[in-house]
């Protein structure tokens, strides 16, 4: 069951919900037991999202809560004071002991946690909402460098895309490593990331410090690396005039560092006047 409430970010629900109806429709063996999904609110009745979408979701006192195995709770926005309805957390604080999994999407963690269910937990948030969630909560163990954590039966998540992360993780603790990744081929992720991953990943860092053709060569060796990366080949991508020739290529980056064999060096004016110059060699 996934909980809503005026305001919420709709991916937040939308992501984990598609994640297992994909599963339950394609990926999961014959005889394995199916996701049934209920998206509820303390009345009933439509719900308008953050992004203004509209929702119709089931009056939470009309749900056979003896049948919910997971909760769901999603976040809203700003992640720096996120809203923390009372209606919600008062329901929270005396039905989220029943299931046996209790799941954070972003700053929904804010609600579990004003329920009183994360005292002592290890847990995470989006990036922008690590320093005032610890700063609320200081018995929860906060980390930012996660995409996902599970600490008994709680489990939570960081910002938006990362509830598809999470709802993978419970498809492979209830199905296993296969059918989590069937899931993921069809939702034609990049990647289905481990828990430890950063939440800003080294790619999307080396992608903000380039221009648009460099953040296009950092794209292509991250989807290339069972392939024999040779000077050459990341020349050509590049759009360098060859593997031997010296040649400006334009900006690569203010902090970031080139792959190895290509040759950076700042131009006579130094890095104000234009910043970073690639050749290749």
């Amino acid at each position: 069951m996934i909980v809503a409430f005026d305001g919420v970010t709709l991916i937040d629900i939308v992501g984990p919900a598609d994640v297992f109806n994909l599963a339950s429709k394609f990926a999961l063996p014959v005889d394995s037991r199916r996701y049934r999904l209920t998206l509820a609110s303390i009345a009933g009745g439509p719900i308008v999202a953050s992004n203004g979408i509209v929702v119709h979701t089931v009056p939470i006192s009309e749900v056979d809560f003896s049948s919910v195995g997971t909760l769901m709770v999603p976040g809203s926005g700003p992640p720096d004071n996120p809203p923390v309805p009372k209606d919600i957390v008062d329901w929270l604080r005396t039905h989220a002991l029943g299931p046996s999994r209790v799941c954070a999407v972003c700053t929904g963690i804010f609600l579990l946690a004003a329920a009183g269910h994360t005292e002592g937990k290890s847990v995470t948030t989006h990036w922008q909402a690590v320093d005032v969630l610890q700063r609320r909560y200081p018995s929860m163990r906060v980390t930012a460098d996660a995409v996902y954590i599970k600490d008994g039966k709680v489990w939570s998540s960081a910002g938006f895309s990362t509830g598809i992360d999470l709802a993978l993780a419970l498809i492979t603790e209830d199905h296993g490593h296969d059918a989590a990744l069937d899931v993921a081929k069809s939702l034609v992720l990049f990647v289905k990331r481990p828990s430890d991953q950063p939440q800003i990943s080294t790619p999307l860092k080396l992608q903000s410090l380039s221009n648009a053709q460099f953040s296009a060569l950092h794209a292509w060796i991250a989807n290339n690396l069972d392939k024999k990366l040779t000077i050459g080949a990341l020349a050509d991508f590049a759009g360098c005039p060859s593997a031997g020739q010296m040649g400006q290529a334009g900006r690569f980056s203010k902090g970031g560092s080139a792959p190895s064999g290509l040759k950076v060096r700042l131009p006579a004016g130094g890095a104000a006047s234009g910043g970073w110059r690639l050749s290749c060699a």
